[in-house]
């Protein structure tokens, strides 16, 4: 299967000798709002979990938005940001075995109004909002190219798997941003999804989609090189965003 790293933030597994590094240190600046766009979000409290959730390492952003946090070595690694007016924001990555310096805004907040502006935006499918969410929009990956600048992919469709394979389905837009019939069950011109009312759990999700098509046209081993497969941690009534979730660009 080609799977992406595991992450929203793409943090590269780097070869060496993990016996010999048991922590390194991320840095980066804290940003308002996703895609780059914001401002330095200061006095966030952003705290670092190892690969089985235990809490690892913790810093403030400071006057700049700057963090230096340290986490496990060599593993996956889950990172929690939290706040005033803030929503629990949850991202996760893999550790490398190196210090390793972020694009700024690579970590983000959102405001504690997301939750609803979110179930307000996905109407009836959302439930009542209670539980955590995933969320964010489809893009392709192209090396090299500004995130927002990415192409929308607006047939692609998404799932989520709990820890015991439990399966979340999610909530579409329609063409023009409304929310989407029941019956559709791929992304359109937004390119945007959610999963409502997640309990706290780890989680797996699976983003696909057909190269020039909408259904059957694309065999399963044709359509499994076009699935990114990427990991998440849910906290109680926490978000993790994916702006953007990518897959692979189709020749």
């Amino acid at each position: 299967m080609n799977h992406s790293p595991i992450a929203l933030l793409l943090i590269p597994l780097l070869v060496g000798c993990p016996g010999e590094v048991t922590e390194v240190i991320i840095t980066g600046v804290v940003l308002d709002e996703p895609y780059f766009e914001g401002q330095p979000a200061v006095g966030v409290e952003v705290t670092s979990l190892d690969g089985d959730l235990v809490p690892y390492g913790s810093a403030t952003s400071d006057a700049v938005g700057m963090v230096d946090l340290p986490v496990a070595a060599g593993q996956d690694m889950f990172i929690e940001l939290r706040g005033d007016g803030l929503a629990t924001t949850l991202f996760a990555g893999e550790a490398g075995i190196f210090d390793l310096a972020l694009s700024d805004g690579e970590l983000y907040t959102l405001p504690d109004t997301r939750a609803a502006e979110l179930v307000e935006e996905f109407g009836d499918c959302a439930g009542d909002g209670t539980g955590g969410i995933i969320e964010g929009e489809v893009r392709v990956w192209m090396l090299g190219e500004e995130t927002s600048d990415l192409s929308l992919v607006g047939n692609a469709w998404v799932l989520v798997y709990g820890e015991n394979n439990e399966e979340f389905t999610p909530c579409y837009l329609d063409a023009e941003g409304n929310p989407a019939p029941a019956e559709q069950f791929l992304t359109n011109a937004t390119a945007r999804f959610a999963v409502f009312g997640l309990p706290d759990d780890s989680y797996v999700l699976q983003v696909a989609y057909r190269p020039g098509g909408t259904s059957e046209d694309t065999d399963e081993s044709e359509l499994d090189a076009y699935t990114w497969y990427y990991k998440a941690n849910m906290v109680d009534g926490g978000i993790a965003p994916f702006h953007p979730a990518w897959v692979e660009f189709a020749d």
